[in-house]
């Protein structure tokens, strides 16, 4: 079998290259052909997913062919771009194309050495003409929709009450000192919690997976509610106020006073009542709790891992340890990528 030729299906041959210097003849030329282009392709190029790609860094030389195939206006930004085909499979970018940004002269050098073949029919028998429309000039709206971890992470970050569902930590019986509340929580350290409600009462978290039915004290915190509970070894601590009689107040006071990721309340069963120790914005007092947090370390380390997971390696890429980031395996210089 062989292998199908266009060229040869149409009846015709290259007779000679054009080429297109400039934005200008580039985009007069793309209206009626294919052209492939060079360019500098850097680590953001090659992480490219969608949207269009502008970029000021990319004009470091030329290490990269692809080819223009159209060109287009977005329809949300107005902003104008050159429609470019890669050659490392449907997986990468949109598709297997990149849309570039048009509105930058030459952006990462694309119309420095553009080039397209003359056709000419080989003989006069049966000559089909090429037909430019069959290039992709199309100016099809694209979709710029937000990447949902971009969404999820400034959801985590920035909730209100509304979107908040309470963490209940079970505390242990009143301590006579910190030294022995620390000691509590040793077997539990990434998720440990001490108070200080009283001249001689410090509460610690029970261990994980203990369980008494007649537990008197324990903490409520606020997180988002789509997120998981993070481990860490950093130690947060935060004011209490004094007590309230109710959880209505508790809960009052940490609405009116902090940000749901802040509000902490200690619940404590004294001999006749209830108290309720809720952080209200104070920066001192007799009453505190502590609680354990990831370290910026541990969220650096956190943030890298998501990294190597999030390479596309469908489209090729890896995780390259000279940079930390991803990139296309043709350029990683890390030839053990991972």
């Amino acid at each position: 079998a062989t292998t199908p030729n266009a060229l040869l299906d149409n009846n015709v041959r290259v007779a000679s290259y054009s080429a297109a210097y400039g934005d200008d003849n580039l985009l007069a030329a793309a209206a009626s052909h294919v052209l492939t282009v060079a360019v500098y392709a850097n680590i953001y190029f090659q992480g490219y997913s969608q949207g269009i790609y502008v970029d000021d860094t990319c004009q470091d030389g030329l290490n990269h062919a692809v080819a223009v195939v159209g060109y287009g206006v977005d329809s949300a930004s107005g902003r104008k771009y050159w429609r470019v085909r890669n050659s490392w499979g449907a997986a990468w970018g949109e598709g297997g194309h990149i849309l570039m940004d048009r509105e930058k002269e030459n952006m990462c050098q694309i119309s420095s050495h553009p080039a397209y073949p003359e056709l000419e029919c080989r003989s006069t028998a049966g000559c089909v003409a090429p037909n430019p429309d069959e290039g992709d000039s199309s100016d099809e709206e694209e979709e710029n929709n937000e990447e949902e971890e971009e969404e999820e992470e400034e959801q985590e970050e920035e909730y209100d009450y509304s979107d908040s569902c309470v963490e209940v930590t079970l505390m242990t019986d009143c301590m006579k000192n910190r030294d022995e509340a620390r000691s509590s929580c040793d077997a539990n350290d990434t998720n440990c919690h001490i108070s200080k409600v009283g001249r001689n009462c410090w509460l610690s978290s029970e261990e994980t997976g203990q369980y008494r039915h007649n537990f008197k004290h324990w903490i409520v915190a606020r997180k988002h509610c789509d997120s998981e509970t993070r481990p860490g070894k950093c130690k947060e601590k935060a004011y209490l106020s004094g007590c309230k009689k109710t959880w209505e107040d508790a809960w009052y006071t940490c609405k009116e006073n902090v940000a749901a990721k802040d509000c902490i309340y200690v619940e404590v069963q004294r001999k006749n009542h209830l108290c309720y120790y809720v952080t209200d914005g104070r920066t001192s007092g007799k009453r505190w709790v502590e609680k354990t947090v990831p370290c910026e370390e541990e969220e650096e380390e956190e943030e890298k891992e998501e990294e190597e997971e999030q390479c596309n390696t469908a489209g090729g890429m890896v995780f390259c340890s000279d940079c930390n980031c991803c990139k296309h395996k043709h350029f990683c210089s890390d030839t053990a990528g991972h």
